[in-house]
């Protein structure tokens, strides 16, 4: 882990109540400053018609889901920026990652044959976001689990 951490970048889709406590100790530990970043995947080839307005609601919901989690953050007095990005999400991640000290990737906690399953599903789709990002990101990568027994 970076002694200095000041910008952690964290992509996502969906967070978890549990997910967005973790991220504020995160935060609060380094006094850092969190930046939400979700990816609207892009089709590689022009949409047709009927596919912009599947675009404009994909924008929309990443925009509402961005707005929802930045609040849940900024209550906690943590310092808090968004970004909605379209494009590949893997390699775009990576890439956004150049200018953080740290990724931050929360995952919820799943059994792990479910998990089995999913990683050869989205391996299969090309869908696969966590991957690519802990492989190639530009800075350190943190993934978090969250939702899973007490360990205690």
């Amino acid at each position: 882990m970076p002694r200095h951490v000041s910008d952690i970048l964290v992509p996502i889709d969906s967070v978890p109540n549990a997910g967005v406590g973790r991220l504020v100790e995160l935060a609060r530990g380094y006094s850092a400053r969190l930046t939400l970043v979700h990816v609207v995947a892009v089709v590689p080839y022009p949409p047709p018609v009927s596919m912009v307005d599947m675009y404009r609601s994909m924008i929309d919901e990443g925009e509402e889901m961005l707005e929802r989690t930045r609040r849940r953050v900024e209550m906690e007095g943590i310092e808090v920026r968004t970004k909605l990005l379209i494009g590949v999400p893997g390699p775009t991640i990576v890439d956004e990652s150049r200018d953080y000290d740290l990724v931050v990737m929360v995952m919820p906690h799943r059994p792990w044959i479910l998990d089995r399953i999913l990683d050869l599903l989205k391996a299969v789709t090309f869908s696969d976001v966590r991957r690519p990002v802990t492989r190639r990101a530009l800075c350190p990568v943190l993934t978090v689990r969250v939702g899973g027994p007490d360990p205690h």
